[in-house]
């Protein structure tokens, strides 16, 4: 019997592995050749970016309005205006 070079598992495509034995989404999604809970990642980046923004927006919007709050209060201190 001929041996041929050691297999790597890791080489494997998704789409020669064994049907997933659970139920539901997980055997439906290596049938499909998808990971399950593929596309989880970039919803994250996706809300992690849009609070980014925000806290970034929020942050120039208070700095820039300082200048006003002061001007139309003089005797505050900047303690006070926060």
């Amino acid at each position: 019997m001929a041996k041929g070079p050691p297999h790597d598992h890791r080489l494997t495509p998704l789409t020669r592995r064994q049907p997933a034995t659970g139920g539901g989404a997980a055997r439906r999604a290596v049938a499909a050749g998808t990971r399950p809970g593929a596309g989880h990642g970039q919803a994250r980046a996706a809300r992690r970016v849009g609070a980014t923004f925000l806290a970034v927006l929020d942050t120039t919007i208070v700095n820039i309005a300082f200048a006003d709050l002061r001007a139309d209060f003089p005797d505050a201190s900047l303690s006070q205006l926060t």
